[in-house]
């Protein structure tokens, strides 16, 4: 009966590490995807005929 138990013990902990790993993928995966639309805010912008941080003499 101890057998039994050990390999059921061993079965759930696989299950475990299994569906954890795929909570940090799917947290990783919204926290990437939500970073996305956040960039295209940061694109640069410069000015028309000058060079950004520059200034014409």
């Amino acid at each position: 009966m101890t057998a039994a138990t050990g390999r059921m013990y061993q079965t759930f902990v696989e299950q475990a590490t299994i569906l954890a790993y795929l909570d940090v993928f799917l947290a990783c995966a919204i926290f990437s995807f939500m970073f996305i639309p956040l960039s295209l805010f940061f694109s640069p912008v410069k000015a028309a005929g000058q060079a950004g941080g520059h200034f014409a003499t």
